[in-house]
């Protein structure tokens, strides 16, 4: 998994939250699914892995990307841009 000590993920920093969302470019999709619904020792990447998943499920579907966010929020209440 991608590692970048200089972005904080644990509170909302619009910059840092798009250099993690970047930063899984590379994670095939069925990785990212894996690892969302079995995060191991990463249970604070959880929230990270499957809004990346439901960015590039759902980004170019038209009309399917705010259900798509409503079902992520939530799932991920606490995330820190559940609140945005």
């Amino acid at each position: 998994m991608p590692q970048n000590s200089a972005v904080s993920i644990d509170s909302y920093d619009p910059h840092a939250a798009l250099a993690v969302i970047e930063s899984l470019d590379n994670v095939t999709s069925g990785e990212l699914e894996v690892r969302a619904d079995h995060p191991g020792d990463e249970q604070h990447l959880t929230g990270w892995l499957d809004l990346a998943l439901v960015i590039r499920q759902n980004l170019v579907v038209p009309g399917r990307v705010n259900q798509a966010m409503a079902g992520w929020k939530a799932r991920h209440p606490d995330h820190p841009l559940s609140e945005k």
